[in-house]
């Protein structure tokens, strides 16, 4: 308001200084001199009240600056002629107070219009009348219209408006940036299927990004693994080439891959650069079954001549996300008929998974983003389920991702969803239609991300087919909660292995956020529920403020921790309605028989987890004379060794500070304490304290054998635990009562 305000009064000046240049026309007594005069304070005077206020409206520091200056100018050669005591007429000195007087009603004394009408005014004046009367009377409003003019540019470089646009600036060229770096990020991905290598420079020069800032786009790019290659001086090196040594030549493979439609498209093309022709060249692939299917693992050439080249493609399905490395050997013959076999270098493959959260859009819209984004799709069989159960099951599914329902046509078993990648903020469209398959598309910017997303339900989908297909036959509904029991323990199983393989962050979130979702839908209204709901938030926040930073070890062992502690809480409802089932008078016998064996299963791989999960946090043990503090015999399960006699000091007395504490209490010995990312779990006997020192939470096992291994040694070494005087060498042979019991 009151910038239009200043401009409304800016516009009237302008127009009074247009007239006041003409009007000496009809006056007798202006000579030539001062109509030049006037034409020389006139105009730039217009010029600068302009300059003036398109810089106040608009906040703009540059045109401020430009308008002051002329300003200035103005001022220094008023400033003369005044101390040459020119003359002014008396109507000019009555305007110019009447201006003022108009200004400060107004506007209340704004600093800033103020200035502007005193700086056009003044040098308007006709400086050839000027009169001793008036001289200090215009001098003083010069002095103030500095003073007004410096206070009034600071006001308006430093207020909110001129921060708030400038931020706004800021805000529309950091976009402008990202908006290259995106399009140049889609460009690097496009040509790297394309060439094998390619100059910083020439994408320079395609996408308009300055050098520098295209290698800091490839070194990010290469970093989250979104392209595969090695920055060698100024240039991206997309496929590397291997050199097969024929004889005293060489043979050379290109290899790279790319996704497509959800699968993975592994290439090796075979280079003769020899003078001799190559026959029968085998090119086979190796991957491992749990993470990809593979077509045909073997392909061959017949008859390479010399300088030919050929690519071979391998299409790879991915079965769950992850990082595994695709192996694969080349055979061949030479022309003298040596046959020569050389395994290629493994490349590391990535299937990653988008963290999606919802994203609310109508239908709309989402089939005209359907067409702009990149389609890719899977289709799973479903023999042994009706369309009805095969699409009840998949629309599970994909609800535990957490994504919302756009549209559903019943009658047709399709449903459309949408969600929005946490990282990136990617759309991501799902399209779920059941034929004769369950058929699902896929819509994303970017297809290595669908390729993962594809994976990931999938594997989802796959686990609850294999479940529900026995459920089919009996309908029961403790059954169907019983290998709900089942699926859901599975997935923790494989969230403890991403843990133990200190996985990204990313895929461990992925697999939370499903869990937290399905222990809604499989255990509802159970106490059991509200223990995995605790858990899964309190990592889901834990990990989501972390997973930008480096995630210490630690970390991963708490939740492996958490995780078997709720494999057994799942362990022990599938058991409860286990035997509910059993107790039926309708069971069947071959249901009985697969959930026997389910349970079995789940309850052995359990058993497996913690055995795994105890050596990894093994750390030290050591024996502790109970009176004299002494440590007797000390192991350690990993190549850091500690100082035993130095901690054993420190715990005896530490103990016996508790003692101390506590001479009431019925539990006198301490018996666990923390120190950094240490746990040190005290058993106190009749002789001796057993301190195990663990790099996690000790589970029962450990705690178990801990108990056995201090119960064992007393009766193993009691004579010379009773006669102990500070000799340990009768220890030494503990060794193998402890490598016994603990592995």
């Amino acid at each position: 308001m009151k910038n239009a305000r200043n401009l409304s009064i800016g516009i009237g000046i302008i127009i009074f200084s247009i007239i006041y240049f003409i009007l000496p026309k009809g006056l007798p007594d202006i000579s030539i001199i001062t109509l030049i005069i006037n034409i020389i304070f006139v105009v730039p005077g217009c010029i600068a009240g302009i300059l003036l206020y398109i810089g106040a409206v608009q906040i703009n520091k540059k045109i401020l600056i430009l308008g002051l200056i002329i300003c200035i100018g103005l001022y220094g050669y008023l400033i003369y002629l005044l101390i040459s005591l020119l003359f002014v007429s008396q109507i000019s000195v009555m305007l110019l107070n009447l201006l003022i007087l108009m200004v400060l009603l107004l506007e209340g004394i704004t600093p800033f219009s103020i200035n502007i009408i005193l700086i056009l005014d003044a040098i308007m004046i006709t400086p050839l009348n000027l009169t001793l009367a008036n001289g200090p009377i215009l001098a003083l409003l010069l002095i103030t219209n500095i003073i007004l003019g410096a206070y009034s540019y600071k006001i308006a470089s430093s207020g909110e408006d001129f921060k708030r646009r400038k931020e706004e600036k800021l805000a529309k060229i950091v976009e402008e940036n990202r908006k290259k770096k995106y399009e140049a990020a889609i460009y690097i991905k496009k040509i790297s299927s394309i060439y094998d290598e390619v100059s910083f420079n020439f994408i320079s020069s395609k996408t308009g990004l300055k050098k520098d800032d295209i290698h800091h786009l490839i070194v990010d790019l290469l970093h989250k693994e979104e392209i595969s290659g090695r920055i060698k001086g100024s240039s991206i090196i997309f496929k590397e080439v291997e050199k097969i040594k024929l004889g005293k030549k060489y043979l050379l493979l290109k290899r790279a891959y790319d996704y497509l439609g959800g699968n993975i498209r592994y290439k090796v093309v075979v280079v003769n650069p020899t003078i001799d022709t190559i026959k029968d060249i085998s090119v086979k692939i190796n991957v491992k079954e749990q993470q990809y299917e593979l077509g045909t693992p073997e392909k061959t050439i017949k008859i390479l001549e010399p300088g030919e080249s050929l690519g071979l493609d391998f299409m790879l399905t991915p079965l769950t996300c992850g990082r595994t490395r695709i192996h694969g050997t080349v055979s061949y013959y030479t022309i003298g008929k040596e046959s020569i076999s050389r395994e290629i270098t493994p490349t590391m493959v990535q299937i990653k998974c988008p963290l999606v959260q919802p994203k609310k859009m109508v239908l709309s819209e989402t089939i005209d983003l359907m067409e702009k984004l990149q389609k890719s799709q899977i289709q799973i069989d479903f023999s042994g389920l009706n369309k009805d159960i095969a699409y009840q099951i998949t629309k599970e599914q994909i609800s535990s991702l957490d994504v919302t329902e756009v549209e559903e046509y019943k009658d047709v078993y399709r449903k459309i969803y949408c969600g929005e990648a946490k990282v990136g903020g990617d759309i991501i469209i799902i399209d779920l239609k059941i034929k004769d398959k369950i058929i699902i598309d896929v819509y994303l910017r970017d297809i290595k991300q669908a390729t993962g997303f594809l994976a990931y339900i999938k594997n989802l989908i796959n686990l609850a087919i294999q479940y529900s297909s026995k459920i089919v036959s009996t309908m029961d509904t403790i059954t169907n909660k019983i290998y709900n029991a089942f699926e859901f323990a599975t997935r923790l199983s494989e969230l403890y292995k991403l843990c133990f393989e200190k996985a990204p962050v990313d895929d461990i979130l992925l697999i939370l956020k499903e869990l937290n979702i399905k222990s809604n839908t499989y255990f509802p209204d159970l106490k059991a529920t509200k223990i995995f709901k605790s858990l899964f938030n309190k990592w889901i926040n834990n990990l989501e403020g972390i997973k930008y930073e480096e995630i210490w070890d630690r970390t991963y062992i708490n939740l492996e921790y958490d995780i078997l502690n709720l494999i057994d809480v799942t362990i022990t409802l599938s058991d409860t309605y286990s035997e509910t089932y059993f107790k039926s008078p309708n069971i069947v016998e071959s249901t009985k028989k697969f959930i026997e064996t389910g349970n079995l299963r789940l309850k052995n791989q359990l058993d497996k987890m913690n055995e795994q999960y105890s050596n990894q946090i093994l750390f030290t043990l050591m024996i502790i004379n109970k009176e004299r503090g002494v440590t007797m015999y000390n192991y350690n399960f990993t190549e850091e060794s500690p100082n035993p006699y130095l901690i054993g000091g420190f715990l005896a007395a530490i103990q016996s500070f508790g003692i101390e504490l506590s001479k009431d209490a019925k539990e006198t010995a301490m018996k666990k304490l923390s120190y950094e990312h240490f746990e040190i779990q005290l058993q106190t006997g009749r002789y001796a304290i057993a301190a195990l020192i663990t790099s996690g939470l000790p589970n029962e096992l450990i705690i178990e054998r801990h108990r056995e291994l201090l119960m064992r040694f007393e009766k193993e070494y009691e004579q010379e635990l009773i006669n102990f005087k500070g000799e340990i060498t009768g220890f030494s042979s503990a060794k193998e009562l402890i490598k016994n019991i603990f592995t």
